[in-house]
C-alpha cells in the first residue's frame, strides 16, 4: 500500500494530472469568480427588495 503511487496520478482535488494545464485551472479561476460575482449581485439584490 504505497500512498504515493496513488498520489501521482491523482491530485488532492481528484483530477488526473494530466488535465492540470494552466489554462485549465485559469479556466476554472474565471468560473468561481463568475460565479461569486452572480451570487454577490443577488444577494445585493435581494437585501434591497427587503
Amino acid at each position: 500500500m504505497n500512498h504515493n503511487e496513488q498520489s501521482n496520478h491523482i491530485d488532492e482535488m481528484g483530477y488526473p494530472k494530466k488535465l492540470r494545464k494552466p489554462e485549465y485551472n485559469i479556466k476554472i479561476l474565471a468560473l468561481s469568480a463568475f460565479f461569486y460575482s452572480i451570487t454577490n449581485f443577488f444577494s445585493t439584490k435581494i437585501h434591497q427588495l427587503r
